[in-house]
């Protein structure tokens, strides 16, 4: 809580823990906090997404604006929704990149034990044309 009533009466409580925290960084741009939140879009952004006018023609909110994330209704729960959105997307992309890992693990493997049979082939092929070269040459 915020304010006491009975410190001054004038201030009511609020819950601060129901509304946005302000310190969270941007997961594209990690050195920009995320400061905004799009009304249209329900998501959370910092300054470059509206440089970049990737929010552009929307509704956007200073996170910092309690009273206005009040009138709309955006409390930290929806907010949490847009990071668990996003967490999924980088746990699923996580999975993505280790069966990607695993694929060219399997094709390294493959490649060198392709290049390890061509060249022992290769080897074999060319003992044989020197031991063949040897002989004729001591058959003369």
């Amino acid at each position: 809580m915020i304010h006491d009533i009975k410190k001054n009466p004038k201030h009511k409580k609020e819950n601060i823990d129901l509304f946005v925290p302000i310190d969270l960084k941007c997961q594209e741009h990690p050195k920009d906090r995320i400061n905004l939140f799009c009304l249209n879009d329900k998501e959370t952004c910092c300054s470059i997404y509206v440089y970049k006018n990737i929010h552009k023609g929307h509704k956007l909110v200073e996170l910092e604006d309690i009273d206005t994330l009040k009138k709309e209704n955006m409390t930290i729960d929806c907010v949490k929704n847009n990071f668990n959105n996003i967490y999924d997307k980088i746990v699923n992309l996580k999975d993505t990149i280790e069966k990607e890992i695993i694929k060219i693990n399997n094709l390294y493997e493959k490649t060198m034990e392709d290049l390890t049979k061509g060249y022992s082939k290769k080897h074999e092929e060319l003992l044989k044309q020197i031991k063949t070269k040897i002989t004729e040459h001591y058959q003369l």
